[in-house]
């Protein structure tokens, strides 16, 4: 029987590759679930501090608040870029699973209370 050496993978490198494609579907998951939580509750941070201006609102505003919100979700990919670096650097062996919880929530509540921040400051600023 010939094998074919061009497509040849040795069977352990095989497994490797598959343990690290598990991870990264598992990593992919959690980080696309929660993605929903985020805007939410990023979403609301931002409401709040908007509702109190709706007044006085622009169609500058507008499109700055839906950059803002495109620019936090890019920063959320970040979790899910980081855990994949991880995953493909070291094969499968090592992820971020222990600790996706805290970064979720310490990423979450650092861009929503930002979010309050710099909206309420913004409007504060603007009105002035």
């Amino acid at each position: 029987m010939a094998v074919n050496m061009e497509n040849y993978i040795p069977e352990s490198e095989q497994l490797v590759n598959e343990l690290a494609g598990m991870k990264l579907l598992d990593s992919h998951h959690y980080w696309a679930k929660k993605r929903l939580l985020f805007n939410i509750i990023v979403g609301v941070a931002g409401l709040i501090a908007t509702l109190e201006f709706a007044s006085n609102l622009s169609v500058f505003d507008v499109l700055g608040i839906l950059m803002w919100g495109f620019v936090a979700n890019a920063f959320y990919s970040t979790g899910y870029v980081i855990e994949s670096y991880v995953i493909v650097k070291t094969s499968g062996l090592r992820n971020l699973k222990k600790i996706r919880k805290l970064l979720f929530w310490a990423g979450t509540i650092a861009y929503a209370l930002v979010s309050l921040f710099f909206a309420t400051n913004y409007f504060t600023m603007a009105s002035i």
